[in-house]
This record gives C-alpha cells, sequence and structure tokens, in this order.
C-alpha cells in the first residue's frame, strides 16, 4: 500500500471473484469510500463502473453499464475480443491521475495484459474537481437491497495500492504533541497513559483521510526511573481527546487514567538519578518502520490509537512525553 503522490498517477489492483448477479444483491470492488472513490459494481442488470464524488456536497454516483464502457465492453465485440467472465477469478485495475481534474482508467489484466475498459474523464468536461480526495482506502462490499433472506457470495483475494514512479517519504508536514510542563504520575509497577495520539474524524470539514506516520518518541522521567511501552489501539480509561492545532489532522489526549488491551510496538527503561535527569529519545526517523495511522474504512471509526505509558520503578515517577509524527496534506 501507499499513499496519494503529487502529479504521479495511483495505481491499484483488487483481486476476487464477484460470482452470479443475484436479484436485489448488490457487490463492490474498488478505491472508495461512502463519499468519493471509483469502483465495478455488479447487480442484477450485470457490471457497471460508477464514480463517486461528493464535490457538490451531496454524494453523486456516475455509472456507466457494460455496453456503454468507452473503450472496450469486454463483451467479445470489443477490440480484444475478450468475453468477462465474473464468476473467474478477475484482476481489477484503476489507473487514477488526481490534480483533481485527471483521467482514471479502470480496466482488468487478463493473460498478463491490462485490458482498459472504460476511462472517466474530467479535464475539458467537468467544472468541478471530479471527486473531493483521491486518499482513499481499497473496499470489498456485498450487500442486499431488498427486504428478507437472500444467499449470495463473493470472494476477496487481495489488493495493492502502488504510486507509479516511486514514493519519497520526505515531504509532509511535520506536527508534535506532548503533556507540557505537568508530568503525569506514573504508578508504581502498573502502566499509566502518559500521551495518547489519534487522527481526527474530519479535517477541514470533510472525512479525514490524511495519510499519518509516526516518527519519534521522547521521555522525561523524574524521581524515580520508569519502565515505558508504546501502545496501538489501546482501550483507554475517561480520555479527553482534543486537536492538536487546527492545521494537524490528529487529536492527542493526556487525562486517560488507564488502558487495557492494545499491541505492544516499542519498550525500554528511562532511568532517573535526580530530578530533570532521566530521559530516553528514539528519534530514528524508521523506528516505526511503515506504521501508518488512519480511520476505519468507513471514516467513522478510530481504526489507530497510539498511547505511550509508563510504569514507576520502585516508587512513581512525575513523567513527561512527546510524539511527533508527519501528515501528507
Amino acid at each position: 500500500d501507499t499513499t496519494l503522490m503529487e502529479a504521479k498517477f495511483q495505481f491499484i489492483n483488487e483481486t476476487f471473484v464477484l460470482g452470479t448477479p443475484d436479484a436485489g444483491v448488490v457487490k463492490r470492488v474498488g478505491y472508495n469510500d461512502d463519499n468519493d472513490g471509483i469502483f465495478l459494481q455488479l447487480d442484477e442488470d450485470g457490471p457497471v463502473f460508477i464514480r463517486r464524488s461528493s464535490v457538490t456536497g451531496s454524494v453523486v454516483d456516475t455509472e456507466v453499464r457494460q455496453a456503454d464502457w468507452s473503450i472496450d465492453p469486454l463483451d467479445g465485440s470489443g477490440r480484444s475480443g475478450i468475453v468477462l467472465d465474473l464468476e473467474m477469478a478477475q484482476l481489477l485495475t484503476i489507473d487514477l491521475q488526481w490534480l483533481s481534474a485527471g483521467r482514471v482508467r479502470i480496466g482488468f489484466d487478463i493473460g498478463g495484459s491490462i485490458i482498459y475498459a472504460h476511462e472517466f474523464l474530467a479535464a475539458n468536461v467537468l467544472d468541478v474537481p471530479y471527486m473531493r480526495t483521491a486518499v482513499l482506502p481499497v473496499r470489498y462490499e456485498i450487500h442486499r437491497q431488498t427486504a428478507g433472506a437472500v444467499t449470495s457470495t463473493m470472494k476477496q483475494i487481495c489488493s495493492s495500492v502502488m504510486s507509479e514512479g516511486g514514493e519519497t517519504r520526505s515531504r509532509g508536514k511535520f506536527f508534535a504533541a506532548d503533556n507540557g510542563t505537568t508530568p503525569v504520575s506514573a504508578v508504581q509497577d502498573t502502566l499509566t497513559p502518559i500521551i495518547s495520539l489519534r487522527p481526527a474524524l474530519l479535517f477541514k470539514n470533510i472525512t479525514n483521510r490524511v495519510p499519518v506516520f509516526p516518527l519519534a518518541i521522547e521521555m522525561l522521567c523524574q524521581t524515580n526511573p520508569i519502565h515505558w511501552e508504546l501502545i496501538l489501539n489501546p482501550t483507554l480509561t475517561a480520555p479527553s481527546f482534543s486537536a492538536v492545532e487546527t492545521n494537524s489532522c490528529m487529536e492527542f489526549d493526556v487525562d486517560a487514567s488507564a488502558f487495557s488491551d492494545g499491541e505492544q510496538l516499542l519498550g525500554g527503561y528511562c532511568a532517573a538519578t535526580g530530578p530533570g535527569q532521566g530521559r530516553n529519545g528514539a528519534g530514528d526517523q524508521n523506528l516505526f518502520g511503515d506504521l501508518q495511522m488512519a480511520l476505519d474504512i468507513l471514516g467513522t471509526g478510530q481504526a489507530n490509537i497510539l498511547t505511550l505509558l509508563a510504569a514507576g520503578i520502585g516508587g512513581a515517577a512525575p513523567t513527561f512525553g512527546e510524539i511527533t509524527w508527519r501528515e501528507l496534506q
């Protein structure tokens, strides 16, 4: 997976078996959420390509049925002569030019060659961007449109999102959050939340799809040494998240009193030989590897929360913590 790069194409591949068209059932595969995106849909009337856009403030789906695909309808009558069989495994390809007014091609990789079936054009065609954002999740869906029980299946296999021409991680905006000049008391022998970070649900009044990469942590302890851990997706007790700042898409918390669950990413110790003398810095920009923080696929819930914890050794320890990160806005 990768993130949108300026002036470069997004190249999305998804493999699947959609099966048969079933009455009252919709199956979808694509690069989209509930507001924007490009995807293939199979319903009782057959396959259709859809461009979804929320640019006008309302979600609008532009549908193109198979018979109207602009490059090759893949019904045997097109330039390839191929007949698309969605009961067999398929590799969907979406070639997406952004800049808000680019071209989107969609087709299938069959026999080792990409057979483009349709293109959505925007330049010299639309008077607004063709979507609100091109930073989107890959998505597979199956749902019924009618009441009552319906038997239908589809298979999700694999997916990837690539930036054609490579990826540059040095770009973006840098931010940091900490607990200021007020330490949190790291309870003796009990890991205590010091600071937590999560994506905001909205950024600039739209669903927050900004890619966020944690970079480093910094800790300072007083009086006693500490054992610290960095945890992904804990359940926090009584947090109070607030915006980092206007230009950041992230929120932070320093009020949570306890935690449960979560996955430990890092850990270590911070010595304290006197007030203000214990310090632990983890400033390597490869510290977190390719960890990317994001909302869930619907954009309505938190998929990632990062929490820095500390436990006092030999007694409680006043502790300060900081997390720095990069946002690809």
